[in-house]
Parts: C-alpha cells; sequence; structure tokens
C-alpha cells in the first residue's frame, strides 16, 4: 500500500509545464496507466503546510479531468500532528474550488517572480550594451526586448504559452518597471 496519496491539481498550462518541468521527484503510476511527476508537499516547508491546510476529505476518488497535467502529492500521514490538516490514512483528500484558486494564486506569484526578474536583468544588460556603446544605435526598443527575455525564459523553463499570456506578461513587466516594488514583497 501506497504512504501517499497524488491529487490531481487544475493549474492553467503554463503553470503546470513551468513547475512541472523544475520537479526532481520520482514518475508514479496511476491507476488508469498514466505516468506523472507529483509535486511533493512536504510539512516542513511552509508551502507545504498551506498546501495540507487547504485539503478536505472527499467522499470518492478525484476525477482527472481532460487536459490535467499537474498533480500534487501528500504524504497518508502528514496531518498526524496538525489537527487543521485531514489525515490521508483515514479519508480521500481533495481540493475544493476555494483551495484552488488560493493555491494556484500562490503557484502564479512564484512564477511571477522568476518571470519579473529575468526580464528585468535582460532590460538591464540591454540598457547597459546602450551606454557602453553609445555610438551604436538603438538596435531595439525595450518592448522588443521585453518580448525575447519573456520567450527565452519560457523556452529555458519549457513554459507552454499563448499569445494572450504573452501581451498579459508584457503589460505586467511594464507595470513592474514603472511602479517598481521590490520582489520580496510579492512573495510574502
Amino acid at each position: 500500500m501506497s504512504k501517499k496519496q497524488i491529487i490531481p491539481f487544475p493549474l492553467p498550462e503554463y503553470l503546470a509545464t513551468y513547475f512541472g518541468n523544475k520537479l526532481n521527484t520520482k514518475t508514479h503510476l496511476l491507476t488508469n496507466g498514466s505516468l506523472v511527476k507529483p509535486f511533493h508537499v512536504d510539512m516542513s516547508s511552509s508551502f507545504g503546510r498551506f498546501v495540507c491546510t487547504k485539503l478536505s476529505k472527499a467522499n470518492k476518488p478525484t476525477v482527472l479531468e481532460k487536459g490535467m497535467t499537474f498533480f500534487i502529492e501528500v504524504s497518508l500521514t502528514a496531518g498526524s500532528n496538525f489537527a487543521e490538516v485531514v489525515e490521508g490514512r483515514y479519508a480521500l483528500m481533495e481540493f475544493t474550488d476555494q483551495a484552488i484558486n488560493e493555491i494556484t494564486l500562490r503557484f502564479k506569484a512564484a512564477f511571477e517572480r522568476e518571470l519579473l526578474a529575468y526580464v528585468a536583468g535582460a532590460e538591464s544588460q540591454h540598457e547597459d550594451t546602450l551606454k557602453s556603446f553609445p555610438s551604436k544605435r538603438k538596435t531595439a526598443e525595450t518592448s522588443r526586448v521585453r518580448t525575447k527575455a519573456i520567450k527565452r525564459f519560457c523556452h529555458n523553463n519549457h513554459v507552454l504559452y499563448s499569445d494572450k499570456n504573452l501581451e498579459a506578461w508584457k503589460k505586467r513587466c511594464q507595470r513592474y518597471k514603472t511602479k517598481h516594488k521590490d520582489l520580496i514583497y510579492n512573495a510574502l
């Protein structure tokens, strides 16, 4: 008998591909024959505790929806020392819609921090290049540098994205640049 429960989690595709490619967990075989690399939550981390407190009891196993690409793995004994956590030894576990929204916001914030830092670095490097070579004509405007940086970030991290995502991220990067807040505030 497995000592862990794997719960399907409906992350947007770009987040599922980003975090899925960052995982170093072992591949597991689901009852339907699918191989998955679940995101293991650990009660020793603040994010793991946050996720585990969002679990609720389920009457039946969570149904896999078409296109579901992300899974969260929870130890069956995760809640043994915490009254607010459902213990998987005694019940099936699932996430409510509200819990899914709250956890997804945390995943989005982590992704956004990484993306904003990467794009800010690319823009800074471009500005430094222009300062170092004042005679060199400006070959690309900031928007093109930003777009290239976002696409490079997605390529390097195997993130699937759409034109809609790309436009939203470009606007978010512009807002970040004009209303610069330290990235640490977004993490808290």
